[in-house]
């Protein structure tokens, strides 16, 4: 099941968990679905995570400023980063289906699969993985095939300069990170571990909830019952959907 977490405030999040978990709303619904009986617990413990752990720092100094100015611009990359290779992965696709011959269309498809090994799960990924991958395809891409991209024309120029763009994107993406890390390890002593315990608890209730919809999917219930089940989450990460202009909410570093 293929929904993307990662711009979920942490609100959401808490709101989310808390529809599953709570006694009075859809936990029994759940307790009685033999399939999730194992996650109910892991469930739990994300949602007392984002509920604990919430960053709530008084004084904004410099230093803060300057953080939240680093996760703004880390939010736009991510933008440019998963528009970009949405864009390389749907042209390569379209182009696939438009070709007029089997060389054609056979370069399409070994293009979108060495750019794209993961399929569009790249742009589900968390900055620290983005950054990486792109380092990755820039080694991947040799001359024959940034040929074969530059042979392909789209808006702007042609699917080589498309590909370099998100490329570009994730490298600034990794640099910003670590610039964000390395500030918020000289921030106070407080303020520092509860930066970094947010962070973490996000990114483990990403990870539990991603487990929880994997189950669900094969769970044998009606679609009325799963429809019920994940329309807090549907609703949530509806509204959460970045463009342009709203930078995407900060993901937990990996370690």
């Amino acid at each position: 099941m293929e929904i993307t977490l990662k711009h979920l405030s942490n609100q959401s999040m808490a709101g989310i968990s808390g529809e599953w978990t709570d006694a009075g709303k859809q936990r029994p619904v759940l307790e009685g679905i033999v399939e999730l009986s194992g996650i109910m617990g892991p469930l739990d413990e994300v949602h007392n995570g984002v509920l604990e752990m919430q960053f709530t720092g008084e004084a904004e100094g410099a230093l803060e400023k300057e953080l939240k100015g680093l996760s703004v611009q880390a939010g736009e990359l991510d933008v440019m980063f998963d528009n970009s290779a949405r864009g390389v992965f749907g042209c390569l696709e379209s182009n696939a289906l438009l070709a007029e011959t089997p060389e054609e269309k056979a370069m399409c498809e070994k293009l979108k699969s060495i750019i794209f090994p993961k399929q569009t799960g790249i742009v589900k990924m968390t900055y620290w993985e983005e950054s990486g991958e792109a380092k990755l395809l820039e080694g991947r891409l040799n001359e024959d095939l940034r040929k074969d991209l530059r042979s392909i024309p789209c808006l702007g120029g042609n699917l080589e300069q498309a590909v370099d763009k998100f490329i570009v994107a994730g490298n600034d993406l990794g640099n910003v990170e670590s610039k964000r890390v390395r500030l918020a390890e000289q921030d106070s002593d407080k303020e520092t571990v509860t930066r970094s315990d947010t962070l973490k608890a996000r990114h483990k209730w990403m990870r539990v909830v991603s487990a929880f919809l994997n189950v669900l999917e094969i769970a044998e219930i009606d679609e009325k019952t799963t429809t019920n089940i994940l329309q807090p989450l549907m609703t949530a990460v509806e509204k959460s959907k970045p463009d342009d202009k709203t930078p995407a909410e900060p993901t937990a570093p990996t370690s």
